[in-house]
């Protein structure tokens, strides 16, 4: 997980129970997200697009679809079932979002 996420995870109920949770210094696809003005974030049990104009898929940490969607909209929600980490595809680019 990214650097400033690894707080976040151990507090997590579900992920504070994995011991060899790592930092990645790679921040690639989230910097690519940041440089076209797109942000991701969640608000409540809400996953927040903003600026994207790709598809967006939501998926929980098992693989599952939760969300598919490519519309234009400037902000975009997707509400999501469970507190958790989802990963959040836009385009090419995916980063991971802890919804508590």
């Amino acid at each position: 997980m990214l650097a400033a996420s690894l707080q976040s995870y151990k507090d997590d109920i579900f992920w504070g129970e994995f011991f060899n949770l790592q930092e990645i210094k790679d921040e690639e696809g989230l910097q690519d997200l940041l440089s076209a003005g797109i942000s991701v974030y969640a608000e409540g049990k809400t996953i927040v697009v903003e600026g994207a104009n790709n598809e967006i898929t939501i998926t929980d940490a098992l693989g599952r679809v939760m969300a598919n969607n490519q519309s234009p909209l400037q902000k975009q929600t997707f509400a999501v079932p469970n507190a958790g980490v989802y990963i959040v595809k836009i385009g090419n680019n995916a980063v991971s979002v802890l919804v508590k």
